[in-house]
């Protein structure tokens, strides 16, 4: 699968110890699915060809029984942002 035609996946969380180290083992995991996006505190958007129950099942691991996780497909979708540095602007011009 080439890079324009994977899925562009949306991951978002609710961690209620961010200190932790599983905390540190999600943001490890997320990251190791692929390109990433990190610019907002607990938004992160990837560049991943794994099915959405994949990336949930994967991450899930890390976060506790009360913390929360939403893994949306955001492919094709259209996007607009006020604030993002040129970097994080470049990146989500490329990507979303």
């Amino acid at each position: 699968m080439t890079h324009d035609r994977m899925p562009t996946i949306l991951i978002s969380y609710d961690v209620h110890s961010p200190n932790s180290p599983a905390y540190h083992e999600l943001v490890g995991a997320i990251q190791s699915l692929g390109s990433w996006w990190h610019h907002l505190e607990t938004i992160w958007i990837v560049k991943c060809d794994r099915t959405l129950v994949a990336i949930r099942d994967q991450l899930k691991s890390h976060i506790a029984h009360d913390d929360q996780l939403l893994v949306i497909d955001i492919s094709g979708d259209t996007a607009e942002w006020f604030g993002v540095n040129e970097v994080g602007s470049t990146w989500l011009k490329s990507n979303v």
